[in-house]
């Protein structure tokens, strides 16, 4: 039963092996009834004692045995109780390590969540800013046509203003030539007709004041009239 080593059997062996030995135990402490005839046919003390049957020593023996069995077993059960308890606490340290790095983890992403959520607020509110100050300077500029047409035009991005403003400044270069030249050629339009006008009125005046030509044969003419 309890061949081999004792240690290296599991609990439910320790526990068969105790009971074999309680139940042999009972046995060393009940003798038989030959035993007892024999015992009872002993004549005095001292050859009783002599004749006591050997099994109450084999049973101090297997008691004292079993105590050194039972305290081995003892204590190699509280150095694996010790070792089994000391992982624990190595688990449970490990565990709270781990905790405490997901905790750490998780607030550093919330803190760059965070960042990264003020970061686009502040994107949105500058491009918003931008939108509201160019709505605001988004002022009309008229440009007059010919014919007198206005034609509202909205003034263009900043990025465009130089372009626009050359194309202002070309405009009215060539709005003072295109006047300049209408004026010019109205003077010349007035010097065309001022000219017939006077030449006009000169031969009226040199009519009225030039004499009939032939008076002296009017005169005759007259003359024969009267006779």
């Amino acid at each position: 039963m309890c061949g081999g080593d004792f240690m290296s059997k599991n609990l439910e062996e320790v526990m068969d092996f105790l009971s074999y030995v309680a139940e042999v135990s009972r046995g060393w402490d009940e003798p038989n009834a030959k035993e007892v005839g024999r015992m009872n046919s002993q004549p005095n003390a001292s050859n009783a004692k002599a004749g006591l049957p050997p099994q109450a020593s084999s049973l101090e023996q297997a008691i004292m045995n079993l105590n050194k069995v039972v305290g081995d077993f003892v204590v190699d059960q509280k150095s694996i109780n010790d070792q089994f308890m000391q992982v624990k606490s190595q688990i449970r340290q490990e565990n709270a390590q781990i905790m405490q790095e997901m905790a750490n983890r998780d607030r550093r992403m919330d803190e760059k969540n965070n960042d990264l959520s003020q970061k686009t607020d502040n994107l949105q509110y500058q491009i918003s800013k931008l939108t509201n100050l160019n709505t605001m300077r988004e002022v009309k500029a008229v440009i007059t046509l010919r014919s007198g047409k206005e034609v509202d035009l909205p003034t263009p991005k900043p990025e465009q203003e130089l372009e626009i403003e050359a194309e202002k400044k070309k405009r009215r270069e060539n709005k003072g030539k295109k006047k300049r030249s209408s004026t010019k050629k109205e003077d010349l339009e007035a010097k065309v007709n001022e000219k017939p006008e006077r030449t006009i009125y000169q031969e009226e005046v040199i009519k009225k004041h030039m004499p009939p030509p032939f008076p002296k044969a009017l005169h005759g003419k007259r003359g024969i009239n009267n006779a």
